[in-house]
């Protein structure tokens, strides 16, 4: 039998992980890992690189960029950039801009 094709984009779908209550924050393993102050963001955002797992170069590392209030975490400044603008436009609410954001 074929499969029914939904008739949703597949990167507009959302899955259980989109929702706001369940972005992505700052992990208890990843918390142990030093933070550091981003550059040109408004106070309270911090980032940090992680290694990557497996990988064969010592260089190799990911850096992730966290909201002030709860943590978000976001896999690029862009991305975090783009949050700080929704962010502005509804008042400073984090989990209000992070269900924007997302939509």
């Amino acid at each position: 039998p074929k499969k029914l094709r939904s008739s949703t984009p597949r990167n507009k779908r959302l899955s259980k992980s989109s929702s706001p209550a369940r972005h992505a924050t700052l992990s208890k393993r990843n918390s142990l890992i030093p933070l550091q102050p981003v550059d040109g963001f408004p106070s309270g955002w911090v980032s940090h690189k992680i290694p990557r797992p497996g990988s064969q170069v010592a260089r190799s590392k990911d850096t992730y960029y966290y909201s002030p209030k709860n943590k978000l975490r976001f896999r690029s400044k862009v991305q975090a950039r783009r949050f700080l603008d929704t962010l502005e436009k509804v008042g400073g609410d984090e989990m209000m801009a992070i269900e924007r954001y997302q939509s």
